[in-house]
This record gives C-alpha cells, structure tokens and sequence, in this order.
C-alpha cells in the first residue's frame, strides 16, 4: 500500500470508476465521488494527502473545491484533469493552489508522473513539517530551559549575595570578639580598655554599614584615609592571636599620601588578606607587611602582604580569586573573591606569588585617587 491517500472528483460516472480502480490497483486509498455536493461534503470528515478534480464540477466551481481543500492541515496536494487547457484559467488555478494539470484523456505514465511530482512535494512538505513541530518542540523547550535557568540564576544570585554577606559580617564579627578577649586581658589598663572598646564599637558599626550597603540601603562612604593606619589597627586587633599561635609580625610602614576611599571597604580587603595569611600558618611563621609609593608621582600606593605558610600549588594559582574555589574544609571560597573585586573597583589590582611549602606574597595596588565601586560584583 501507498503511503497517501487519494480524494477523487469526476462527474463522469464511468471515468470516476476507472480512475478509482487504476488508483487502487496502484496502491492507493481512494475516496472516489462522482457527486461534486457530497464530494464536498466530505472533504473536512476525510484524511487524505492528494486530491484529483475534474475542472468540471457541475454547479459548483471547482475553485471552491480548491479552497476548502487548502483549508485542511497539512494541506493536499491538488491535481486538476482538464480535457481542453486553456491557459487563463490554469493559471487562475495554480494562483488558487493547485499543483498541477492533468490532461485528458489520461494514460498510465502521464498519471504516474503527475502523481510522482506531488508526492515528492508531499514528502518534502512532510519533512518540513516535521522540521517546524521539531523546532516548535525545541522552541517550547528552550523557553522552559530559559526560564528554569533564570530562576537557577536569581537562586544563585541570592545564595552568593548570603555567603556574601555572612562571610564578611563573620570577619567583623572576628574583630568584636577579639576585641572582647583582649578587653578582658587589659582590663586593669584604663587606656587600653578604652581602645579595645572603640575598636569593638567601630567594628559593629562597620558590620551595620555592609549588611546596609548589601541590602542596597547605603551608598559608599569616602572619606580621608592613612593606609599605614588601617593596617596598623588590624595588626594591632590580631596582634593576640598572633603571639598565641607563634606568628611574628614585621611591618614596613613608609610614608603615603592621605587616599579619599571607603574605610570600611579597605579594612574589609587587608583583613581578608592578613587573615587567610593567619590561617596558612597554623604552627606559626612570619608575616610581613609593607607599604610604599610605587611610581615616582606617587599616583600608586603599594601594599605587600606576605606570609611563611603552606603556599600554594601551581595548579591551583589560577583558580584562587574564583568564587567558591576553596582548600578548606570549613571555607566558603567568598573571601579572595570579594577582595579582588572590591580592589579592581577601586581601580587598582591583587597579585599573588607563592610557592608551595614556602609562603605567599600578595601585592595590593591601589590609585591615590580611588575610583567609586559597589559591594556587590555583579
């Protein structure tokens, strides 16, 4: 059996009954009338590929036989039979839809060949159809894709923004209770006491700004600052936890210029630096800290951070400053993330050397004239 069907019209009894017994000795399912009314009548109630219609339909012109057939989806095939052609009208037909003439009195090859060319244009438009329900179904899936991925990205984007946020109100939240123990040390000492206490009020303050500045509450604070400073208050904070873990601090403050900069931001870039410097060095070392002007205009101030740890392995160099790259079985991966972007918003950059087994050096470069930047590298 053929793949298609054939719908079949011709008024003339007995061609409509040869036709429909060649049609079916070929192969073909054939719905054969001889009534052009009931004919079309039955075009929407019957599935077929390829239709066959005398051009004389009786009352009914055989354009709207055309046209209802057009109408059916996928639409067929039609091949209309003409005794005399006359051109003005097949070319009105083949505007209507009609894709091609059958002459009469029709002999086997010519019918064979009209019906070969519309089942080639009946097979290439299947495959087109198929193509377009393949791309509709790729369509429909690449949307849900789209949006699935949308809602992994806001997902990913809030999970960052939280480590974001907990990782760095941690390492204030570090300062408070280191402050605390070395409150309760100097207690005796009024002086002392006092400096631990505007250490933990500051600290506190800062934690308040970030959770503000993440939540998009605040706007960066710049203000005049002393680099040399910054780095001294922090190593003055851990200056405890160092002697306890065997740590011996050497810093090399020279002369800078005042930078107008967010205080907060700095302090957030040096603590996560000296602290993961701390953390290399677990059965103690050294660490090292200097700061300079690196070009004669002084347009660039340098700040060198250096530890005698665990180094770090070469494969992993590269992947240091990626977000939640960590070796730590308790690290998150945020700190050296959020460091570099806050340094390149500022318009500087971090560089790192190290060598496994023998300690890790970052240099922090930083404009005189800072640049603006946001909390959040988006």
């Amino acid at each position: 059996m053929k793949d298609y069907a054939i719908f079949v019209v011709e008024c003339d009894k007995l061609v409509e009954e040869a036709l429909k017994e060649t049609l079916s000795n070929e192969g073909y399912t054939v719905y054969s009338f001889s009534e052009p009314c009931q004919a079309l009548s039955y075009i929407s109630k019957i599935n077929f590929q390829i239709a066959i219609i005398d051009v004389t339909t009786g009352d009914i012109p055989v354009e709207n036989f055309v046209s209802e057939i057009k109408k059916k989806t996928p639409s067929p095939a039609v091949i209309i039979t003409v005794y005399t052609p006359d051109a003005e009208e097949i070319i009105n037909l083949v505007n209507k839809g009609v894709d091609a003439i059958l002459l009469k009195p029709i002999n086997i090859p010519d019918l064979k060949n009209v019906l070969s060319q519309v089942e080639n244009e009946c097979r290439i438009y299947d495959q087109l159809e198929k193509l377009r329900n393949e791309n509709e179904k790729f369509q429909k899936e690449n949307n849900v894709l789209k949006e699935n991925l949308f809602k992994v990205c806001v997902n990913i984007s809030m999970v960052k923004l939280a480590r974001i946020f907990l990782h760095e109100l941690k390492n204030y939240l570090t300062t408070i209770n280191l402050s605390l123990h070395n409150l309760q040390k100097q207690l005796p000492s009024r002086e002392r006491v006092d400096k631990y206490l505007q250490l933990i009020s500051r600290s506190a303050s800062e934690a308040n700004e970030l959770a503000m500045r993440i939540l998009g509450m605040r706007k960066e604070k710049k203000e005049r600052v002393d680099i040399n400073r910054v780095l001294k208050e922090i190593l003055e904070m851990l200056n405890f936890e160092f002697r306890k873990q065997g740590i011996r601090v050497e810093a090399s403050f020279n002369e800078l210029p005042i930078v107008d900069i967010d205080s907060s931001a700095l302090k957030q870039v040096f603590l996560n630096v000296i602290l993961n410097a701390k953390e290399a060095m677990p059965s103690g070392g050294e660490l090292k800290i200097k700061t300079d002007c690196l070009q004669a205009d002084s347009s660039y101030i340098l700040i060198e951070i250096q530890d005698s740890g665990q180094g770090i392995s070469k494969e992993n160099m590269e992947k240091i400053f990626l977000l939640g790259f960590t070796t730590k079985s308790d690290g998150t991966g945020i700190g050296l993330y959020v460091t570099k972007s806050i340094t390149e918003k500022l318009g500087g950059k971090i560089e790192v050397e190290s060598k496994l087994g023998r300690g890790t050096k970052f240099r922090i470069l930083l404009p005189v004239k800072a640049e603006k930047f946001s909390m959040i590298n988006e």
